[in-house]
């Protein structure tokens, strides 16, 4: 009765744990011989017999003159539940995927979500996202650090941003570069690295805000929240006024310099 129970918790109602079981015990047999057993008619024995196959509990033994069901290794049940599982999984994937489309629908507005992303492939994920968008692009960063990083390539998501029809806005630090430097839509303002440290990286566009690093690895935490976005997107438009002056005179400064060592 215990064996029968447990057959049942795996997903066999009573006459197809019976029947297994039955078959497990005499090995090839014929569908009269287990009904027989079973104290069950032939048909309604064909019926639960015929299921067990289908479950891949059992299998026919289609060589021999007369039809014989023969017992399947009894792992199968396991094999048969990590399949389960990984359709399962596959599901789950799915339905993250579809519920991740549909709250910013079901929210509206309100829709707050934070993730992590850590490494190269996550970053161009967010690169290509970037170059889509029909927004300026707010970032503040350590200049240096950033490029020393990772270096341009020829094939560089980055150079693409030069074209873009939208500006592309930065506030940055370096230790050589001064003043205001402009590339197309990319506009950079300079800060001395004395002065300012930045440490870390932030970008802001549409209703996403992206906080990272480059300290050991690239890591970093995408804000998805219309309403951050928005009061990051005032507090760096009130700063770039500043910022603009600062860049002003550090370039003054350098042009002076400049300058002087020519005479």
């Amino acid at each position: 009765m215990l064996d029968i129970q447990c057959l049942k918790q795996l997903g066999l109602n009573h006459r197809e744990a019976v029947l297994y079981l039955i078959c497990v015990e005499l090995g090839p047999a014929k569908a009269s011989d287990i009904a027989k057993k079973a104290r069950l008619g032939r048909d309604a024995s064909y019926f639960y017999l015929n299921a067990l196959v289908k479950k891949g509990l059992l299998r026919e033994n289609k060589r021999a003159k007369i039809k014989k069901f023969v017992p399947e290794n009894p792992m199968v049940m396991i094999e048969r539940f990590e399949k389960e599982m990984k359709v399962l999984e596959e599901k789950k994937h799915l339905a993250e995927q579809m519920a991740g489309k549909l709250l910013p629908v079901y929210y509206g507005d309100s829709v707050f979500r934070i993730s992590l992303i850590d490494g190269e492939e996550g970053f161009e994920l967010i690169r290509q996202k970037a170059l889509k968008c029909r927004d300026t692009i707010r970032d503040i960063l350590p200049y240096d650090a950033v490029w020393k990083e990772k270096p341009l390539k020829g094939d560089d998501t980055r150079l693409k941003f030069i074209q873009r029809p939208f500006p592309y806005l930065t506030i940055a630090t370096s230790k050589n570069k001064k003043g205001l430097q402009k590339s197309g839509s990319m506009i950079r303002y300079f800060l001395p690295i004395e002065k300012y440290k930045i440490e870390g990286m932030i970008e802001i566009f549409e209703d996403l805000v992206i906080i990272s690093h480059f300290e050991r690895f690239h890591r970093g935490v995408v804000i998805q929240d219309a309403k951050t976005a928005s009061v990051l997107k005032l507090l760096f438009d009130l700063s770039l006024s500043e910022v603009k002056r600062i860049a002003e005179e550090e370039s003054t400064k350098a042009s002076t310099l400049n300058t002087e060592v020519q005479e």
